[in-house]
């Protein structure tokens, strides 16, 4: 499978390698499809904390030279959070979620075809007033992706850019040259 054809699986595993990096103590980080609610968190029996991290849909983007679109995928890491002795759950979602903050915008995550991450943002789908006991929270970004193959492209001879000039005639005399 080409790199291109297998980027929209890789891209999740790839910021789940890097979340993992960046909070070790979690105690599940991976990748789950499509959007995530309450609902979902309750039948899923989800760990906490945790990070779940989801590819949720796409639009297409800016065209490159070569007629190469690009499209912008809507990303989402969602933090799962409870209450634990010294610390609340609200804060513990807070905690996790700067520290996400810190580390979406600009990543490319290590792969061929990605753009730097933007829109970065964050927003709280479940917090402490809700009866459940847990914590929900998502930070949302957008991540470009370009799904084509660059097409390969004949390398010009650098002759072509700096060409040197033979000195005019006989008499020439290089600067710096003995005299």
């Amino acid at each position: 499978m080409s790199a291109t054809l297998s980027l929209l699986s890789d891209l999740p595993a790839a910021i789940v390698a890097e979340v993992d990096l960046l909070l070790p103590d979690l105690k599940e980080c991976k990748a789950v499809v499509g959007p995530f609610d309450l609902k979902k968190l309750k039948a899923g029996g989800y760990p906490a904390p945790a990070v779940l991290i989801s590819r949720m849909g796409a639009r297409q983007g800016k065209t490159l030279a070569g007629n190469l679109p690009t499209f912008e995928f809507r990303m989402a890491a969602f933090v799962i959070t409870r209450s634990a002795p010294g610390l609340d759950r609200d804060t513990a979602a807070a905690n996790i979620c700067a520290a996400l903050l810190k580390l979406v915008p600009e990543n490319r995550w290590a792969l061929a075809g990605a753009g730097a991450a933007h829109t970065v943002g964050t927003e709280v789908l479940v917090a402490s007033n809700d009866a459940s006991g847990i914590h929900l929270s998502a930070v949302t970004w957008l991540q470009p992706l370009m799904l084509a193959a660059v097409p390969a492209q004949e390398i010009v001879p650098i002759e072509l850019y700096a060409r040197v000039e033979p000195g005019p005639g006989g008499d020439h005399v290089e600067i710096g040259a003995d005299t």
